[in-house]
Parts: structure tokens; C-alpha cells; sequence
């Protein structure tokens, strides 16, 4: 699979932008203004960690202060999820019952921090490398927050972290090549930030990795060719980014050539929807698990015309686009509803949970052919 497919944008609306009229004409002239697109993807893990059983809230200090040493680099905190995190005199006692943590519940060392789990908590912070401390830490998922900076090579000294999550973030940087370190990686997720530089290529002594998304962030270089020895892995990430050279086929074929084709479906699904509503997946009103996607489809098919982009609905009721460079007759509002649901449709069933349950290419083709035809026709 060539660099194309692997490294960028399913390419469709700059390919037809000449071909298809007035709707699709918006969508390509707000995608040539490069948004940076974001989405809530699939699975992300609540805020809230379920307390252990009250025998079982102990935690060692090490512990306790490494999340102190967390909290205290968050700089913004406007629903106040980490005001638990607070020292209960000289004891441990409370940190197990800290909001987002969750603690080992064997005999063997009860009470050690397993888990940290602060996905779309809208904190402000860069991440602490004193969370290597937290040496029983299994899952780490801080998505879809405010997070800058750059990963911690000290990440990569985890011995027992089996996911980590810091996707749909700021953060800057290189992919540092010490998270080889971590061979309990089940899934790395770090797609939707700003990161540079080239993909370590000793992330291939992950063997247990099973997903690795590294999609939408600004990567350069060859994909490394040692990344077909992870047998295991099960989703590849490269899109949007400015990679060269080709997928290693022995993972395109192990993937049913799924590797990049169904990531750039959901980046594109995606930006659709963001274009068309003209809100940023990183709205202030999408909280408490309310995503982009779920906004639009509350309103689909019969009220789409409430979630649609004012102003483009505007401009579309007039008939003309791009400052008069385009003009039709003036659509009547329920031919604009069924070209609006239509290209909803697809933003929708492009970026759905799992990949497999995407709009085929072809597909999402054919259907936004059907709106450019159903504006120019009667």
C-alpha cells in the first residue's frame, strides 16, 4: 500500500471538487482552510473509576505522591474532577477512592494504583514523568483533554502498562522511542496531537501490541519497515500525516488491507461532519461523553437542518457560494434536508466504531456523486 493511502487524507474532496457542485464545492473550500480535525473516537473510557472495596483502599506513598505530582502540573480543572486528590494527613488511605484511579483488589500487594483513567475530563496539563513511579500502572488513558507537551521518555519505564491512551490532545514533540520499553503494550493510541518526527523503529519490540494509531498528528519519514514483525497487530494508524514509503505488506495482508484505507474513512467521515456543522469536535458543548457524532445524529435524518452550518445553510438558501463564483437556482428547503442527511449519512457511517463497520469507499463516493446531481437537477 503506497504512502498515499498510509499518510494522508482519503483524498476525495480535492479530487472532486471540479466534478461535483455547490455543497461539495463548500466542503472542499473549508478543507483547503486546514482545520485541525478532531474527533471522539471510539471506546473512550469514562472519567470515573469505580472505588475498591473500603479493606481494600491502601495505597503505598509512592503512590500517592506520584498523583500529586500529576495534579500538580494541571493547570486547568473547570469541573473540578481532581478535588479528591487531596493527602489525608499522613496516611494513603484516600488515594484508591481518588476520582479516575483504580487499585490492584488481590491478596498480593492489594491497594497499588492499576489504573488511571481521566479521558474527556476537559483538564489542562502536561504529563508528569513522575507517573513511572506508578510501577503497577496497567492502563493510563488521558484523551481527549487539554494535554501539552511532550510524552515522557519515563513512560516507557513502565513495566506492567498494557495501554496507554493520550490521543485527540496537544501534545508536541517526538514519539519517544523509550516506550519500546513498556513489552506489555497491548494498544498505544496517540492519534489527533501535534507530534513530529519520525515513527521510532523500535517500536517493533512491542510484540504484544495489538492496535498502534498514530494517525492526524505532523510525523515525517519513511514508515519503518521493521513494524511488519508485530504479528500481533490488529489496527494501523498512519494517516494524516507526511510519511513516505510503503506499509509493510506482511501487516497489510495479516489486516485484510484494513491497515490505513478505514483510518483515513474515519478522518474524513470526521472532518465531513465538521465542515458541515461548522463545529470542531473539540466543542466546548460536547461534555459528558457527547461527541460530534453523536450531536449530528441526534438530528438525523428528518431535523438535520438544526445542526447544519448556519452559515452555509444561508448561503445555499441563496443559491450562491464563494462570494458569487458559483451560483444555482435557490434550493427549497427540503431538497437542501436530503442533501444535508445525505452527506450526514456518510460523515456518519465513514467514522463508525468498529473499522470494519465503515462505508465501504466506493460507497461514500457514489453518495456524495448523488448529491452533487440532486442539487444541479430538478
Amino acid at each position: 500500500m503506497e504512502a498515499e493511502r498510509a499518510g494522508a487524507c482519503l483524498p476525495l474532496p480535492y479530487q472532486a471538487t471540479k466534478s461535483m457542485c455547490v455543497l461539495l464545492l463548500a466542503a472542499a473550500s473549508m478543507l483547503s482552510s486546514s482545520h485541525t480535525t478532531t474527533a471522539a473516537a471510539h471506546g473512550a473510557a469514562s472519567a470515573t473509576a469505580s472505588p475498591p472495596p473500603a479493606a481494600l483502599l491502601i495505597a503505598t506513598a509512592d503512590d500517592q505522591q506520584a498523583l500529586l505530582a500529576f495534579k500538580d502540573l494541571v493547570t486547568g480543572d473547570p469541573h473540578g474532577v481532581l478535588t479528591s486528590w487531596t493527602a489525608a494527613g499522613n496516611t494513603t488511605a484516600g488515594v484508591c477512592s481518588w476520582r479516575g484511579v483504580g487499585c490492584r483488589s488481590r491478596r498480593r500487594r492489594p491497594g497499588r494504583v492499576t489504573s488511571l483513567e481521566l479521558a474527556s475530563a476537559n483538564l489542562t496539563f502536561t504529563v508528569s514523568p513522575f507517573l513511572a513511579n506508578l510501577t503497577f500502572l496497567g492502563t493510563l488513558n488521558l484523551s481527549h483533554n487539554f494535554l501539552s507537551g511532550n510524552i515522557p521518555r519515563e513512560l516507557g519505564f513502565l513495566p506492567r502498562l498494557s495501554y496507554l491512551d493520550l490521543r485527540h490532545n496537544s501534545l508536541q514533540g517526538v514519539v519517544p522511542g523509550s516506550l519500546a520499553g513498556a513489552s506489555r503494550l497491548l494498544v498505544l493510541q496517540l492519534e489527533y496531537n501535534s507530534l513530529v518526527g519520525e515513527i521510532p523503529a523500535n517500536l517493533s519490540h512491542l510484540q504484544r501490541l495489538e492496535v498502534l494509531d498514530v494517525g492526524s498528528n505532523q510525523l515525517s519519514g519513511a514508515i519503518p519497515q521493521s513494524l511488519g514483525s508485530l504479528s500481533r497487530l490488529t489496527y494501523l494508524g498512519l494517516y494524516l500525516n507526511n510519511l513516505s514509503g510503503s506499509v509493510p505488506a506482511s501487516l497489510e495482508y495479516g489486516m485484510d488491507g484494513d491497515v490505513s484505507i478505514q483510518g483515513d474513512l474515519y478522518s474524513y467521515g470526521v472532518l465531513l461532519l465538521e465542515m458541515f456543522t461548522g463545529k470542531r469536535p473539540t466543542d466546548a458543548s460536547f461534555q459528558g461523553g457527547r461527541t460530534l457524532q453523536s450531536y449530528v445524529a441526534s438530528c438525523y435524518p428528518d431535523k438535520v437542518l438544526e445542526v447544519a452550518d448556519p452559515g452555509l445553510r444561508h448561503q445555499l438558501g441563496n443559491g450562491c457560494l464563494s462570494g458569487g463564483d458559483v451560483c444555482c437556482d435557490e434550493i427549497d428547503a427540503e431538497k437542501l434536508r436530503r442533501c444535508m442527511a445525505s452527506v450526514f449519512r456518510v460523515g456518519l457511517q465513514c467514522s463508525q466504531e468498529p473499522p470494519r463497520a465503515r462505508m465501504h469507499v466506493g460507497t461514500a463516493i457514489k453518495e456524495l456523486e448523488a448529491v452533487k446531481d440532486a442539487l444541479l437537477n430538478d
